[in-house]
């Protein structure tokens, strides 16, 4: 099927993302580049405390679906 979709542009939540980082780009003096890493790359860091037991139940879950 065909249609015409209608385009009303960026929605309002991204252009404000985007002026927000521009804004903070200008402040500091930075241009934020920000790359994708492989997962080996990600580094987690301790906490200390055990995670809650949503947190540990969604995990046990991904692991799950991951194997």
């Amino acid at each position: 099927m065909n249609y015409p979709v209608p385009n009303f542009g960026p929605d309002h939540e991204i252009e404000n993302v985007h002026s927000s980082i521009a804004g903070a780009e200008k402040s500091l003096g930075f241009k934020w580049n920000p790359k994708e890493t492989e997962p080996g790359e990600i580094v987690e860091y301790p906490h200390g405390r055990p995670l809650e037991a949503d947190m540990q139940s969604s995990l046990k879950s991904l692991q799950d679906t991951q194997s």
